[in-house]
């Protein structure tokens, strides 16, 4: 960031300026102009809109998120043999360097069969939701741990950068982003036999890296076909910048 803002203030200082004629250029060739009083050189603005810089980083975690169900005839039965179950799985997760371990949803719903008027009760369902985090190369163990212990089903997969990793791609995002208007700007002012002078506006947006959803269709075949590990391989992360930025171009 310190990078960044150094090539700001670069910009920043070319010149002082005393403006007569404003002539406004957009990054779509839309231009205006108007007159002030007591000028001495001629001064136009140049606006470089939504110039946008990207990056790609390696997932540093993957967040999985599993439940367990039982179904039974009456709700105690159901959710006895829920937590039980339960319980195994998030002991078994310490074992293969999960962290973030917590249960994320507890559910007890009633069973009816609607065939009949009135509706019949049948059962109960009880389900436990547990998330966790672990590193993509462990991904697949997990898994395949969390349904070998009594998991039922994989309700997501997805797959994240540190902060840190974010933190950094974002920088340079937005470095490239600022250098992307900085030429254009350049190269329009070379045009008009002007020069940069100064930027009068900044407005910039840095977008992180988004999880990246993970398509459990081949973890679910692998788990029923009793593959010793589930195969999981994370895609590259992209983080992104946009800048809008207004320059001042004055005579050289």
């Amino acid at each position: 960031m310190i990078l960044i803002f150094a090539i700001l203030y670069t910009a920043l200082a070319f010149s002082d300026f005393v403006s007569s004629t404003v002539l406004t250029v957009t990054g779509t060739g839309i231009i205006s102009a108007y007159t002030k009083n007591k000028s001495k050189h001629e001064h136009k603005n140049f606006n470089t809109q939504n110039k946008t810089g990207t990056t790609s980083i390696p997932a540093d975690f993957a967040e999985i998120a599993i439940s367990v169900d039982f179904v039974a005839k009456n709700a105690l039965s159901a959710q006895k043999q829920t937590s039980t179950t339960a319980n195994k799985v998030l002991k078994a997760l310490g074992f293969v360097n999960a962290s973030k371990i917590i249960t994320s949803s507890v559910s007890l719903s009633a069973n009816y069969d609607n065939s009949n008027n009135p509706s019949l009760l049948t059962g109960f369902t009880s389900s436990i939701g547990i998330s966790f985090r672990t590193t993509p190369s462990k991904a697949g163990d997990a898994i395949d741990t969390c349904i070998s212990t009594g998991a039922d089903s994989i309700q997501s997969i997805s797959f994240i950068a540190s902060d840190e990793n974010n933190t950094a791609a974002g920088n340079k995002a937005t470095y490239e982003a600022i250098q992307n208007a900085i030429s254009e700007a350049t190269a329009v002012s070379s045009q008009l036999k002007l020069c940069v002078a100064k930027i009068k506006s900044i407005n910039l947006t840095n977008l992180q890296a988004p999880p990246i959803p993970f398509s459990f269709s081949l973890a679910t075949e692998a788990v029923g076909a009793k593959v010793s590990s589930t195969p999981i391989q994370p895609g590259a992360l992209t983080v992104s910048a946009s800048v809008d930025l207004v320059f001042e171009l004055a005579d050289c």
